[in-house]
């Protein structure tokens, strides 16, 4: 499996996206894909305009999955190579989510059974 698991990296406000001219080249996701979903951090291309909440197409393996867009990162956790992260391949759905239910979104995000 190409994607990269982390919990680890400097978070930015989960509902800011960083202004064009620093915009964050980090993304945590979700994947829901069954004995695999959880937290996988993303490269964010410079052509793709992503918030929390979109819903991405991104590639995970072999295969082409979705996820929803969680939260921007200032830096990558010591363990993970940037040359690993997989690029987000497309934004499928904007504002689906509203603002207001990201707190319960990035915390059932991060629970661990």
């Amino acid at each position: 499996m190409d994607s990269v698991v982390t919990r680890v990296g400097e978070e930015l406000d989960p509902l800011d996206s960083g202004s064009k001219a620093e915009a964050p080249c980090w993304l945590e996701v979700w994947v829901d894909q069954p004995k695999l979903s959880g937290c996988y951090t993303y490269r964010v291309p410079e052509h793709l305009t992503i918030s929390p909440g979109d819903i991405l197409a991104v590639p995970f393996g072999n295969q082409m999955l979705s996820a929803i867009a969680l939260r921007f990162l200032k830096s990558l956790s010591p363990d993970l190579h940037p040359a690993r992260i997989r690029p987000v391949e497309e934004v499928v759905a904007t504002g689906i989510l509203p603002p207001t239910f990201w707190p319960d979104v990035v915390t059932l995000a991060n629970y661990q059974a």
